[in-house]
This record gives structure tokens, sequence and C-alpha cells, in this order.
């Protein structure tokens, strides 16, 4: 629980730091582009804490190459 904490308050810190100037810059496209690389990276370094096993991206795709 301690580890899911100091990640989350290591990104908030991170994303402060790097939000800040593309706000006071008016850089939308970049600001949106950040904010979901940076969420897609707080997801899975939270999977990692916890332990949580996730499928395969190569199994959906056979699995969906069965259907067709």
């Amino acid at each position: 629980m301690f580890n899911a904490l100091l990640i989350t308050a290591l990104f908030v810190i991170i994303g402060a730091i790097q939000i800040t100037p593309l706000v006071k810059g008016k850089k939308n496209r970049e600001l949106i582009v950040y904010i979901i690389v940076l969420s897609l990276a707080y997801f899975f370094s939270i999977i990692q804490v916890f332990g949580i096993r996730l499928k395969k991206p190569n199994d959906f795709l056979t699995w969906i190459n069965k259907i067709f």
C-alpha cells in the first residue's frame, strides 16, 4: 500500500512540474496527449505494484481471428 502512495505522489509531482508550462503556454493538444500518456503510465504502474496480471494482447487478437 505504501508503494502505491509513493507512486501516486511521484506522478502528482511530475504532473505538476510538466503540466504547468503546457497550461501557461496554452498548448492544449500537447496537454491532452501528455495527460493521456501520464495516465496510462500511472495505470500500468499501479497494476504492477498490486501484482495484477493482464492478459496478453496476442490472446485478444487470436480470439478475434477465430471469430472471422
